[in-house]
């Protein structure tokens, strides 16, 4: 008798069927004829036939059954998959530890296109990677019953695959909003890049030069593709082909968006199993790591005019690994640490008592006539602003510091926390500026969110770390930076800064904050429900390189970490603005709305990272493809604003 064995999957099932191991019952059973009860007539023909073959004159010899029955690629363990094929090695290997099937019919089908799902489950089974199945499916077109749901979902925990926001074409948002992952799309050649490369655990690779003509520094892909290229694990194609010009250094391209056969991936992740780990030597680019530095208690005097004033020298290093951006990076979801959902920052429920992530703010943010709230696209110019757009970079992009949800385990933006009046205490020790932070306690829960580190544990020492915890009632804002909360109650920063958001009080003149500018971040971060709604009406902070700013600042700025002396480079606290001329109507209708808050309202230069990085909150509602489209726009689009005029006090946000 036999019993038949088969893979799990329907769409990629190979049934093996062996003596004495396939019950001729059994419907999924290919009915060969050896495999059936016989009857003793019947056998007494089947046995006669040879012999009455070999007496008419060998006819009929057992070898001469096998040599006709041989599969074109010999006994191997798929008829299309012979030892002598480039993908015989990957193949044999992945099918040895299961992580990869052949279909019913004996075929591997080596040519077939692989698709997303297909990809996330070869990947998560031939590295081993494991996490907790949620009890609600994270994307709307992956439920419980779909047979990749465990790999789709042990991806998405491992931060290995997002989704697609809902609301496109045969795509409707649920109550949960949850996104598509949309399983049966074709994967191409950048997808299966940046996953095998989280798979492996290797770092992005920024090169100073592309590796490859058609993935440029500024695309999404460009860290994952050149970092599996470096390993060895993917390679690209010569130069000369048609559409594909040689430059003098023939360099090779890629072809990002072709798709993937099944023999090509087997072959990436087959090579990524030996390549676990490898450090980069060039992990992040260069312009977000600059080191910020501060000078505890030293202050610089204020004078209230347009005149940048110098700012003090911060001598303790702040070193942010800043939050990768959509120029750089494509979002992906991180674990729920204790079981659970796993869901974008936007959502994960905070640790804590009284506290609700990146809900309603129950405050305004600042009076009507602070001047972060005033429109500026009728002010006039600055007269060093072509100068001060040609110091941070007039070729470098706009660009989002904020996305749908995390990248390798970093939350993209800086979220916000709400707490009630009733919020319990804790203690903050600063650490590098005491004489410029003030005092606790502070209302900050045990499981506040951390920018950029959301759910990390340990809490990393690198990054920027933003703490904003907003208290209703008395609508307080309180924020700090290089954040970790050493116990129940106590926490320690680099620096805190406490705001009434019912005021136009600024900090003391020459104190940092969050912000290197001394402002507070929460009213400077563009928030998803503005956006849908329709309408900004503020400015947003942006950041530039510590060189490319100047060594002091302009109201209604406090502060600067810029190391730059010239009069061309931007004082810390200049306020810029998309230029009126420039036609937005190409962009979506979201983007629109940012760009159009960029025109009427402007942005503060207000601390030092990427150049022309605007930021806001994390939510998983944002389009990280479309995010990605406001790259589109250089720095020479921008202005420097002369906003002197609003000035009725240098200590006050007060505008005209």
């Amino acid at each position: 008798m036999y019993v038949c064995s088969s893979s799990s999957h329907p769409q990629s099932e190979r049934l093996t069927c062996a003596p004495p191991h396939c019950e001729s019952s059994e419907p999924s059973c290919p009915q060969f004829p050896w495999a059936q009860p016989k009857s003793r007539a019947v056998r007494l023909v089947l046995l006669a036939i040879p012999v009455l073959a070999f007496y008419f004159g060998g006819l009929y010899t057992p070898a001469g059954a096998a040599a006709a029955s041989e599969p074109p690629c010999g006994r191997t363990q798929f008829v299309d998959v012979c030892t002598g094929d480039w993908f015989y090695p990957p193949v044999s290997d992945l099918t040895a530890i299961g992580a990869i099937s052949g279909y019913a019919d004996g075929t591997f089908q080596p040519n077939n296109n692989v698709t997303r799902a297909q990809l996330a489950k070869i990947v998560v089974l031939s590295t081993e990677l494991d996490g907790p199945l949620p009890s609600t499916n994270t994307f709307a077109d992956v439920p419980a019953t779909n047979v990749f749901f465990p790999w789709v979902e042990v991806g998405a925990a491992n931060g290995l695959v997002s989704g697609y926001s809902c609301g496109g074409p045969g795509e409707p948002c649920d109550d949960l909003r949850r996104p598509y992952f949309r399983p049966t799309a074709i994967a191409n050649r950048g997808q299966v890049a940046k996953m095998v490369m989280l798979a492996g655990g290797s770092d992005p690779y920024f090169p100073d030069v592309p590796l490859f003509a058609d993935v440029p520094a500024d695309n999404p892909y460009y860290g994952y593709v050149n970092s599996v290229s470096r390993d060895g694990i993917i390679s690209g194609y010569s130069c000369g082909g048609p559409g594909e010009p040689c430059d003098a250094q023939n360099t090779p391209y890629f072809r990002l968006y072709n798709t993937t056969t099944r023999a090509q991936a087997s072959k990436m992740i087959d090579r990524v199993r030996g390549h676990r780990a490898t450090p980069s030597p060039t992990a992040t680019r260069s312009t977000t790591t600059t080191t910020r530095t501060r000078t505890p208690g030293a202050t610089s005097t204020y004078v209230p005019t347009q005149t940048p004033q110098a700012s003090t020298t911060r001598t303790p290093s702040r070193t942010p690994s800043r939050t990768p951006t959509t120029a750089a990076w494509t979002a992906t979801r991180t674990a729920t640490p204790s079981g659970g959902t796993p869901t974008a920052s936007s959502t994960i429920p905070p640790g804590g008592s009284g506290i609700t992530a990146n809900d309603p703010i129950p405050c305004p943010l600042y009076p009507a006539d602070n001047i972060w709230n005033k429109r500026i696209d009728a002010l006039p110019t600055q007269i060093m602003s072509d100068a001060y757009v040609a110091t941070i970079g007039t070729n470098g992009t706009l660009h989002s510091g904020f996305a749908m949800g995390m990248w390798q385990g970093f939350s993209i933006g800086n979220p916000y926390n709400a707490v009630a009046t009733a919020q319990p205490m804790a203690v903050i020790t600063f650490t590098d500026y005491p004489s410029q932070s003030d005092p606790g306690p502070y209302p900050f829960p045990d499981g506040a969110l951390i920018g950029g580190a959301t759910w990390l544990t340990p809490v990393p020492t690198s990054g920027d770390r933003h703490v904003s915890i907003v208290r209703g009632g008395d609508c307080t804002l309180f924020e700090t930076w290089h954040s970790s909360p050493v116990g129940p109650g106590e926490w320690t920063a680099a620096n805190g800064a406490i705001f009434n958001l019912n005021s136009n009080a600024l900090r003391p003149d020459g104190w940092t904050s969050a912000d290197a500018a001394g402002f507070a971040i929460l009213p400077a971060l563009i928030k998803y429900d503005e956006v849908e709604a329709g309408l900004i009406t503020h400015a947003v902070r942006v950041t530039a390189p510590m060189n490319t700013i100047r060594s002091s600042h302009v109201w209604p700025a406090r502060h600067s970490d810029g190391t730059n002396s010239s009069s061309s480079a931007p004082p810390m606290g200049t306020r810029f603005r998309l230029k009126a001329n420039v036609d937005i109507s190409s962009f979506t209708p979201r983007l629109q709305v940012i760009l159009q808050g960029l025109k009427s309202y402007g942005m503060f230069l207000a601390d030092s990272g990427d150049a022309w990085q605007i930021d806001g909150t994390p939510d998983q509602r944002w389009d990280d493809s479309e995010l990605y489209d406001l790259n589109r726009l250089p720095g020479s689009d921008f202005e420097a604003v002369d906003e002197s005029g609003l000035m009725i006090d240098p200590n006050s946000g007060q505008s005209r």
